[in-house]
Formats: C-alpha cells, structure tokens, sequence
C-alpha cells in the first residue's frame, strides 16, 4: 500500500471516530427528555440518592452523606454540552455569593474517555485515541482554571454515573438538584435558563433559615 493510500485509510479511521462521537453527543429524543425531567420533578420532597466520587476537582470527592447540615446545589454535567459551558457562569455566580455560608456548589461529571479541554485551542475537542483517567483529570484541571471554576467538580465512574443517573431519572444535562440540610429533594430544574441564579437565591434563602 503506498504512502498516500496510508494516509487516506489514517483519515478515515479518524473521521469515523470522530462522526461516530458526535453522533453519540446528538440530544436524546425530546418525548424521552420531557418524560425523564418529569420524573426527577417528581424527586422533590424525597431523599437524595447518594453518590461516590473517585475524585474532584477544587476540594475532596465527598457524598452528600459528607454535607448533611448543608444546602447543597447539585448540578449535572458534561464537558462536551453546549448547554452545560452555559450553565458554569451561574453555577460559579452561586459558589461566589454563598461560600462564607452552610452551601456547597457542585458539579458532577464522569469520564467519557473521548472528549477533553485542548489547552493550546481553549477549546473542548475529540480526541481519536481513548483518554486515560488521568489525561481526563488534567484536562479538567485547565478547563476550571479557563473558565475560573473554583467549587468541587466530582467525577463519578463509568457504572456510578450510570446508576446515579437513573437514581435521580437524570434525562439530559445540565441537570439541577437543590437539597436541603437534611438530604431532601427540595427543587429540580432541567436544562439551562439565564434566570438560574435568581431562581435559585429564591429557594437557598429560605432553606437556610431551616434548622
């Protein structure tokens, strides 16, 4: 095979990989999304579901077990999400106003292996070849300095992300969780919305006069 033709096939095989990737990032089906928010709406007033980091990002992988006393603002998301990159200003405005007091920021991810934030682009690429956990981490490690993200990015592995995923009938991301001070579901909003933190301060402000 000559030279040329080699590098064709390369080409290729690359271009399938990324096709097949960005095929998998496609939104699930809207009648599917709509009936999974309502059912993590239907969560509010019931027990969180608990979860087990293997690491974070800007603090220690903790469990919501580890923030009882505390209104925990719990957010799903991917680094590969349009609407995620979104919702990192608010969740940082959140972090920002309540750190002095009992609230805790956090968002949740897992490792795709395929997807990470390229430091010389400033851009979140696909990358051909499988990442490794630790690559992953790394890239996180500059996509939170990029974006000034300075709450607990919790990464969850492969089978926890998917058990906790159906826990909390998480459909699509962002998805976001209020909890209060004693584990309970007391808010769920799906998707993004430039009204998140003025929503939000509407629902953590009573929640913390609550004893």
């Amino acid at each position: 095979m000559s030279r040329s033709s080699l590098w064709l096939l390369l080409c290729l095989v690359v271009f399938t990989g990324l096709l097949v990737q960005a095929l998998a990032a496609t939104p699930d089906d809207p009648a599917k999304v709509e009936q999974k928010k309502k059912a993590a709406k239907a969560l509010e007033g019931k027990p969180a579901p608990s979860f087990k980091p293997d690491f974070a990002l800007n603090g220690k992988p903790v469990s919501l077990e580890d923030l009882k006393g505390k209104v925990v603002v719990l957010e799903f998301w991917t680094i590969w999400c349009p609407w995620c990159i979104q919702s990192l200003p608010p969740a940082r405005d959140l972090h920002a106003k309540y750190k002095d007091k009992p609230v805790a920021v956090l968002g949740v991810t897992t490792y795709f292996e395929d997807y990470a934030f390229d430091k010389k682009s400033k851009k979140v690429m696909a990358f051909p070849q499988p990442l490794t956990p630790k690559q992953e981490r790394a890239a996180m490690k500059d996509f939170a300095a990029f974006h000034n993200l300075e709450y607990p990015l919790l990464f969850l592995p492969g089978k926890e992300w998917d058990r906790v995923s159906n826990s909390y009938s998480r459909g699509s991301v962002p998805s976001w969780f209020i909890i209060d001070k004693k584990g309970i579901i007391r808010y769920f909003q799906g998707g993004y919305s430039p009204q998140t933190v003025a929503i939000f301060e509407k629902i953590i402000d009573p929640l913390l006069a609550e004893e």
